[in-house]
């Protein structure tokens, strides 16, 4: 090998090796929340999105999730036809997105998405141009950033479809891929690609990370909140504030008959600040987290109590099973509370609210005077399933601690009388309960039952 070739081939070398390794620190990873802007309705991360897809795609969950049909469900639930259709687009492209060899590339090793308001009515959008005009990107490629930036304009040189312009924005880059589809604006930034189809949005993530904007990393809140989330592979953060901001955006739709419920439930969440969930995938196990940010000045009269409430020991822990899939139980629950979940208008098209007034009817009782029979502590204990059903019911059953002055048994008998259900009553040790004859086990076998001054109810 000549000196000139021996000069050029190391010189090569050497371009690459520092391509490769710029700013490089094993250790380190840039937070990148720091480029949200503090107005965003929505943010989320995910680590290794091919895997936590295909992992989940051959789950027994996920083939089942696959098995719904979006648009009747949403028929079902009041949900209207453009968000069911909307729902059953966003999961197609999810999935498909990550067998794309380039974007597994760019997105499959970490990456952030944050949805912004709409800057005009949202019933003018259609899904494709919401996510155009209000997402933001930001990735951890697989590979070094400026190798892959380098590569691609190498590559889009030789391109007749595909044009490329980059202009100075402060102290950084943007620079704008076209094509027949649409154009697409990044920067890079501290080893991140900072992406979206709407630059005026992508040039307000750059003014954040500059300081010239607030941005989700700049709020307490969130700040001391991801401090307690530790490499998730999922994590999802919810602001509170701005989601009671924008909420009339979306009453559209929603049925009518539910607005007035999400609307109270905004009320009951006045005061949270933002709501985080993380997961952590190990093996057969998936460890989750969730936390609840408040401003306690702010809070209603109903949440000042459960926070003011002092810890106490759990006395139902003999209740559960020694490795339940849900565990729950609570000395401080007011059931009336659930109640407001229930449209305000009772009429015979609600199944849920014709039989609560059939109740009443037959006890004698309002729904509140029954409900707080049940008293303030319960436990609740899920177990796994052992049927191979499609759709595996787990078994559970919830226990609710009685006053001993109250005769819950008497009225339970004679509503059971009342609504002819034929039932079968039995005798475990000194536990009596009653069982649905006609329905299956599984999960599908309502129950009720006496236990000391405990009362219960299950499924199987």
């Amino acid at each position: 090998m000549n000196t000139n070739a021996f000069l050029t081939f190391n010189s090569i070398l050497l371009v690459v090796v520092y391509l490769l390794v710029y700013r490089y620190d094993p250790n380190h990873e840039e937070n990148m929340a720091k480029f949200v802007p503090d107005s965003a309705l929505f943010y989320f991360e995910q680590r290794n999105a091919k895997s936590a897809i295909d992992t989940f795609r051959n789950s027994t969950l996920g083939k089942n999730f696959d098995a719904i049909e979006f648009s009747k469900t949403a028929q079902e639930i009041g949900l209207s036809d453009t968000l069911s259709i909307n729902i059953e687009i966003l999961q197609d492209n999810y999935y498909q997105a990550f067998d794309n060899d380039i974007v597994n590339t760019l997105l499959g090793k970490r990456f952030g998405v944050a949805f912004f308001t709409p800057d005009k009515d949202i019933r003018s959008y259609s899904i494709k141009q919401y996510l155009q005009r209000n997402t933001l990107i930001i990735a951890d490629p697989q590979q070094n950033t400026d190798l892959l930036t380098f590569l691609a304009e190498q590559y889009i040189k030789k391109r007749t479809d595909i044009t490329l312009q980059t202009i100075q924005y402060g102290n950084h880059h943007i620079s704008s891929a076209t094509t027949l589809q649409g154009t697409v604006s990044f920067s890079v930034i501290e080893g991140l690609m900072i992406a979206s189809f709407n630059e005026n949005l992508l040039k307000q993530s750059i003014d954040a990370y500059d300081g010239e904007l607030q941005t989700i990393f700049d709020v307490a809140s969130f700040n001391v909140g991801q401090k307690r989330f530790d490499k998730p592979e999922r994590f999802f953060y919810l602001p509170v504030e701005t989601i009671h901001s924008v909420a009339t955006y979306f009453y559209d739709h929603v049925d009518r008959e539910y607005i007035s419920i999400i609307q109270e439930q905004l009320d009951n969440a006045k005061g949270f600040t933002g709501v985080f969930y993380g997961a952590w995938p190990h093996e057969e196990i998936v460890h989750d987290k969730i936390i609840f940010s408040y401003n306690d000045g702010y809070t209603n009269e109903v949440v000042k109590d459960l926070l003011a409430t002092s810890p106490s020991s759990n006395t139902m822990m003999e209740l559960t099973t020694s490795d339940p899939l849900v565990y729950y139980w609570s000395n401080t629950i007011d059931l009336n509370h659930f109640l407001s979940y229930l449209p305000s208008e009772r009429n015979q098209k609600n199944a849920v609210t014709h039989y609560l007034d059939k109740l009443e009817g037959l006890s004698q009782k309002s729904v509140e005077e029954i409900l707080s029979m049940l008293g303030q502590e319960v436990s609740l204990v899920v177990e796994k399933s052992d049927a191979d059903t499609f759709i595996p019911v787990p078994l559970g059953a919830a226990f609710f601690r009685i006053n001993p002055d109250v005769d819950l048994s008497e009225m339970v008998n004679y509503i059971v009388d009342a609504f002819d259900v034929p039932v079968i009553e039995k005798i475990y040790d000194s536990v009596t309960y009653l069982y649905w004859v006609a329905s299956p086990q599984d999960g599908l076998q309502p129950l009720c039952g006496y236990w000391s001054n405990l009362f219960f109810i299950g499924n199987s």
